[in-house]
C-alpha cells in the first residue's frame, strides 16, 4: 500500500488504470473491486482527512474514491460522471464551454469536459435545475433555443453535476425543482 502511495505521489498526474498497469502490469489492479485498490484508496483518504473534511470511506462513496486518488494526482474515470444541460451558456477554456454552446439541444457534459476555467456567461442571472431528464427533453421539444438555461441532476447528483452547480452558484441563482418522490428529496 505504501509503495503505491509513494509511486503515485512521485509520478506526474496520471490515470488510475495507467498507474496500475505501470506498477503491476494489470490496469485493474487498483480498481475499487480490487483488494489493493480499496486498501490504497482508504489509506489516501485517511491521510487527506482533516477536521473540516473528515474521513469518508472511499470504497462506499464514489466521490470520496475520486478525491482520495486525486489527493496524489491520480485521475479516476472522468468520463463516466455526466450532467445533462440545455441552453447553458458557459465561458472559459474548459471543453464544456464549447459543448454546451449547442442551442436548443440537450447535451451531456462529462466531468472531464468541466476541467479547466469555466464560468457562466455574463448576463445570465438564473439557471433552472431539475431532477428528471424527461423535463429537459420536453423543454427542448417545446421551447428549443428559447428555453431557459437548464441543468438536470438525473436523480442523484454525481461529481460532474456538483462540479457544474458549484461553478454556476458563484454568479447565478439556481432555481431547483425535483420530483416529490424519495429520489427527488
Amino acid at each position: 500500500v505504501e509503495r503505491v502511495v509513494d509511486e503515485a505521489e512521485a509520478a506526474p498526474v496520471e490515470h488510475l488504470a495507467v498507474l496500475a498497469a505501470r506498477l503491476f502490469a494489470d490496469s485493474h489492479a487498483l480498481d475499487r473491486s480490487a483488494v489493493l485498490g480499496r486498501a490504497v484508496a482508504r489509506r489516501l483518504a485517511e491521510r487527506a482527512a482533516t477536521d473540516e473534511r473528515p474521513y469518508v470511506d472511499p470504497v462506499l462513496d464514489a466521490s470520496a474514491w475520486r478525491d482520495a486518488w486525486a489527493s496524489v494526482g491520480v485521475l479516476c474515470d472522468a468520463v463516466s460522471a455526466q450532467v445533462l444541460v440545455l441552453n447553458l451558456p458557459l465561458a472559459g477554456d474548459a471543453t464544456a464551454a464549447r459543448l454546451a454552446a449547442v442551442a436548443g439541444e440537450p447535451v451531456w457534459l462529462t466531468l472531464r469536459s468541466l476541467a479547466g476555467s469555466l464560468a457562466l456567461a455574463d448576463g445570465v442571472g438564473e439557471v433552472f435545475v431539475c431532477e428528471n431528464p424527461a423535463i429537459v427533453e420536453a423543454a427542448a421539444d417545446r421551447f428549443g433555443e428559447r428555453s431557459k438555461p437548464l441543468v438536470c441532476t438525473y436523480g442523484f447528483p454525481n461529481r460532474a453535476t456538483m462540479t457544474l452547480l458549484g461553478v454556476l452558484a458563484r454568479t447565478a441563482t439556481l432555481q431547483v425543482r425535483a420530483d416529490g418522490d424519495a429520489a427527488g428529496w
